[in-house]
């Protein structure tokens, strides 16, 4: 949605016409849904969370008054009840790789946007490869520490600029700019544990 049409949208909306908000909860409710689960790492987790960033975006709407964009509002919305569900977790020390039957070629993505695509709407018969990567890439970012979890969704998952982000997230861009540096870094030391594990319970090769 371009500024000029969301810009007609809040308008209608302040003026009392309620059947903006519907649209623009339309527009913006893939989006959300997208980043929730990658922030909750189960499906089931996210739509529950996402019934309670709705009911927050239609409560909060009214306060709405910028300078950040109405997106950038309800991605911070989005974020805050994805980041309220982890904190009420139970923290976990082990890795549940039940059902995981990872190859050995399995390797880091060039671009985790390409890989972790919404699952709001699944892509058509995805290869077992595809799927097990993807699975192990959701893995490794819910094992994130607090502080890297939501940056890197933000940035590269939902390619979100480094200004948007540091609105979300209040702090400053070099603070996210550190944070993301940071987050990468863990991600492949998470995704290269997981990979060991997986050869680990896949036993020993052998040779014909």
């Amino acid at each position: 949605m371009d500024q000029a049409s969301e810009a007609q949208l809040i308008s209608n909306l302040m003026k009392g016409d309620r059947a903006s908000l519907g649209e623009l909860l339309g527009q913006y409710q893939h989006r959300l849904f997208n980043i929730v689960l990658r922030m909750v790492g189960n499906r089931d987790d996210a739509v529950d969370v996402m019934g309670q960033v709705m009911a927050n975006i239609v409560q909060g709407i009214s306060c709405y008054r910028g300078p950040a964009s109405l997106s950038t509002w309800m991605i911070r919305v989005a974020m805050n009840a994805a980041i309220s569900h982890r904190q009420k977790q139970p923290v976990r020390h082990t890795i549940s790789l039940d059902g995981l039957e990872v190859t050995s070629q399995v390797d880091m993505p060039s671009s985790f946007r390409e890989q972790l695509t919404s699952e709001w709407e699944p892509a058509p018969d995805p290869s077992v490869q595809q799927r097990e990567l993807l699975s192990l890439l959701q893995i490794a970012i819910s094992r994130l520490a607090e502080e890297f979890q939501p940056v890197l969704v933000l940035r590269d998952i939902d390619g979100m600029d480094y200004e948007q982000i540091a609105q979300v997230l209040a702090v400053s861009i070099g603070v996210v700019k550190s944070r993301l540096f940071r987050a990468r870094l863990a991600l492949r030391r998470e995704m290269l544990q997981l990979r060991c594990l997986c050869k680990q319970a896949a036993g020993p090769e052998t040779v014909a």
